[in-house]
Parts: C-alpha cells; sequence; structure tokens
C-alpha cells in the first residue's frame, strides 16, 4: 500500500475494507478497516489515520520523559558513587605515593609495608575511613531506594544527632587537611528520630559541597539551637558568594552557582537537591542564608577571580523527629574541634 486511503478486497482476508499509508518524521502508521463508516468516507479514514499518528508522537514523547527520568536516577547513583569512591581512593595513595609505586613496581610490596610500619597509626586511620566510606556506598544504596519508593521503608531509631555529624565530617578528614580547614562542632545532647541510612547520605552531600566550596585556611562551625519544638543546625563556613538570585534555586537539581562555575569547580548540581529530599525523609528542611551585601567587598578572591563570603546552611527538624534536647549523655560538654596539623601535611588533631 502506497496511498493514504485506498479500498481493497485483498487487505488481511476477504471481503471489501479501506486501507492507508501514513509516513512522517515521526513514524509510519497503516491502517486497514472493515467498518462502515472507513469504507463509505475516505475523509473518516484519513481522520482516523491522523489520529493515530498523532498517538505516536505522545506516546514517543511519553517514551523520552520516562527515559530522562530514569536516566536522572542513574546519574544521582553514578555521581554520588563516584563521590564517594573518590574519598576512597585516596585513602591509600596518602600512605603511599602513587608515584613512588609506578617508579618501582617490582618492589610495591616491599614499598607499602615499609610506609605502613613508618606510620602505623596513620594506617589504621586510612583503614578505618575505608571501612567508613565503604559503609557509605552501602547507605548510599539505601537511600537511592527509599527516594524512589513510593512507600519507602524507613528504620527509624533514636541516634546522637553529634555522633551522627562528627561521622560525617570524619569522612573529609583527607579533603579538609588539605586546605587546612578547622572545623568546630559545638556540642548537643539531642536526640532524633531519625533514618540513619538517609540523613547520613544528606549530611555526605552537604558536607562533601562544603569540603569543595571552603576557602582554604578557614573554619567551619557547626552549631546547634533549640527553638520550641523544633532543633536548628547552623553550618557557619567561608565558602563561595551565593547570589541573591541564586538562594532559592541551590537546591534545585541541576543548579551550580556563578561563583562555583568561575572557580572551574562546578559539579553536576545534584548534591544539595538530594540533601534537601533526603532530609524531607526525617522530616527536615535544608535553608541557606547567603553572605550579606556589604561581605561582598571584604570576599576574598578564589581562583579564578571567583568570590567568597560567610555563608550559612540550617537543617531544621521537626517535632516528630526530636527525640530529647535536654538529657545528658556521654557526650563531651565542649565543643570538639579539629584541627589540620600543619607541621604535618594531611592531618588533624582533636
Amino acid at each position: 500500500c502506497h496511498s493514504l486511503s485506498e479500498l481493497t478486497d485483498s487487505c488481511i482476508g476477504p471481503g471489501k475494507r479501506r486501507r492507508g499509508l501514513m509516513i512522517t518524521e515521526l513514524g509510519q502508521v497503516f491502517l486497514c478497516s472493515d467498518k462502515d463508516e472507513d469504507i463509505e468516507s475516505s475523509k473518516v479514514f484519513k481522520k482516523e489515520l491522523s489520529f493515530l499518528m498523532g498517538m505516536i508522537g505522545q506516546l514517543s514523547e511519553i517514551q523520552k520523559n520516562m527515559a530522562e527520568v530514569e536516566s536522572k536516577k542513574t546519574n544521582r547513583l553514578f555521581h554520588n558513587l563516584t563521590s564517594i569512591n573518590a574519598h576512597t581512593m585516596q585513602e591509600p595513595y596518602a600512605l603511599v605515593p602513587q608515584d613512588e609505586l609506578s617508579a618501582r613496581f617490582k618492589e610495591q610490596k616491599i614499598i607499602v609495608k615499609q610506609r605502613l610500619e613508618l606510620d602505623p597509626n596513620a594506617a589504621a586511620e586510612a583503614f578505618l575511613r575505608i571501612l567508613k566510606n565503604e559503609i557509605s556506598l552501602r547507605n548510599e544504596f539505601s537511600a537511592y531506594t527509599k527516594l524512589y519508593d513510593p512507600n519507602p521503608t524507613l528504620r527509624v531509631a533514636k541516634h546522637s544527632l553529634h555522633k551522627i555529624v562528627l561521622n560525617v565530617v570524619n569522612l573529609f578528614f583527607q579533603d579538609l587537611a588539605d586546605k587546612f580547614i578547622e572545623i568546630t562542632i559545638e556540642p548537643t545532647h539531642a536526640k532524633l528520630n531519625l533514618d540513619y541510612e538517609s540523613i547520613q547520605v544528606a549530611l555526605y552531600h552537604l558536607f562533601d559541597n562544603a569540603a569543595k566550596y571552603a576557602e582554604p585556611e578557614t573554619e567551619i562551625a557547626v552549631k546547634f539551637d533549640t527553638a520550641g519544638v523544633q532543633l536548628r543546625m547552623d553550618i557557619f563556613m567561608q565558602s563561595l558568594y551565593i547570589a541573591a538570585d541564586e538562594t532559592t534555586r541551590l537546591f534545585d537539581e541541576g543548579f551550580s552557582g556563578t561563583q562555583s562555575k568561575l572557580a572551574e569547580s562546578a559539579g553536576k548540581g545534584l548534591g544539595m537537591g538530594l540533601t534537601r529530599e533526603l532530609l524531607h525523609l526525617n522530616d527536615a528542611v535544608i535553608t541557606d542564608k547567603a553572605g550579606r551585601d556589604e561581605d561582598q567587598s571584604k570576599s576574598r578572591i578564589a581562583p579564578k577571580n571567583a568570590r567568597y563570603a560567610r555563608n550559612c546552611f540550617s537543617i531544621t527538624f521537626g517535632s516528630e523527629a526530636i527525640s530529647d534536647v535536654a538529657n545528658p549523655s556521654n557526650q563531651a560538654n565542649t565543643a570538639t574541634k579539629l584541627v589540620p596539623n600543619k607541621t604535618r601535611r594531611k592531618s588533624w588533631r582533636i
């Protein structure tokens, strides 16, 4: 058949029928009908043929949208796993330089043994951080499942907020020490009803951005405030300047700020969007307060002429999440301070 509409008695089976073939950039539609109205009217038949061609366009659009949604999910997971894997890979090479292994590849076992014996404490710390990163990988898969399951299973239990934050910060030991960034975590006895895996992944991506965009040789301060039936955690840092028109878009998936692009450190804009969604699962919301306008003139120059400013990210936990904010625990009553040791690069003292 090469016509939009023609009568025939040899299409599919015996009997009079009308058939037609329509070809467009969307595809091809062939229709053979034995309905009386189609046989009697070529106009009616062509209308049905056009309708079916329109359906191809709609189905194609649905298929495209579904592919984009699934691609977004996959890109998220790939981005997050790549980030964690990068942290894991840098641990052994911090102990044993890669160029040394490459230069003396026949003596690699001897070199590794010598390095481990030279500083067994550093080796033990690296081993523990690798284990923590592996736990983060496991949690990442779990969080991925929770986000895209219409009825996610949350393992809510009572957790120390201070301990969760400290565990996450320790994962960025190397990145922050390399930039000589000092971290102070204010004491808190707060215990929250949280799904540990999802909250850990949420904070992981928040501190991943902090480690990436914070100004070297500055301080990150984590503070806690109980306001009525809510608990707020504030993270203060000197980091890349956030323009006023960017604050509402910072947690949109795929968005990267102007300054991060200038500094050529912009990622795919996935981490902060994921942080917001995972916090939402735990009855928490995140907001940001960009450096004030007058801070712009004081901002120190970042690479590629990007600017720094004093920024704050706040996470507010609702009453449903709060288990206990007043009762004392075994936690220290003084702030936890992690200070980079400038006499020995890539190490901290607590």
